[in-house]
């Protein structure tokens, strides 16, 4: 009996260690996966992530820059502005291109990416559109302006220069009738 005990101790034992092996074998098969996985996020998804976050940047710069425009009343910087504007746009186009070609493996990546071409072909096109426009509008902003200044030294001037004519006539029923001319002129 002595014989079979110290047996199934030392197979105990034996099937202890054996277990031992094998899970510190598989543990450093998962170590080594673990690894793999990290090496493939640190050289693929980390870098993809950087470009997403850099285009997103520029995009957000344009934007700034195109509400900027909205906002300005100054031909001077509407002009220094929209050159900024169109920088951005090209900077912007740089590193969606190098999103493009950092994710060509990946054709999920890669079909979101042409709908990102799409929306940003519509963005661009869009807000230079806006920016024309508003431009547009200022431009006739200050031609009314202009024209309203013009007429009313005018309407002095004339206001003015038939007083005058009015001051040099002798007939009465002509001073009578221009006073009620001008009366009528002044309320409106």
């Amino acid at each position: 009996m002595k014989g079979s005990v110290i047996r199934r101790m030392y197979a105990g034992f034996a099937l202890i260690i054996l277990m031992f092996a094998v899970s510190t074998f598989l543990a450093v098969r998962s170590m080594e996966q673990i690894h793999v996985n990290f090496a493939s996020v640190t050289n693929t998804s980390l870098p993809l992530v950087s470009l997403s976050n850099d285009t997103n940047v520029a995009l957000l710069s344009a934007d700034k820059l195109f509400k900027d425009y909205l906002t300005t009343q100054s031909f001077e910087r509407m002009d220094k502005i929209h050159t900024q504007f169109i920088e951005s746009q090209a900077h912007y186009d740089q590193t969606l291109l190098q999103l493009e070609q950092a994710s060509g493996n990946n054709p999920e990546l890669a079909e979101r990416i042409e709908q990102v071409k799409q929306l940003k072909q519509r963005y661009f096109s869009e807000a230079d559109e806006a920016m024309g426009n508003y431009r547009s509008m200022f431009e006739s902003q200050a031609q009314v302006q202009l024209s309203t200044r013009q007429f009313q030294r005018l309407h002095s001037e004339l206001s003015a220069g038939m007083k005058e004519s009015v001051d040099k006539q002798d007939n009465i029923a002509v001073k009578i009738m221009s006073k009620s001319y001008f009366v009528k002129l002044a309320d409106a």
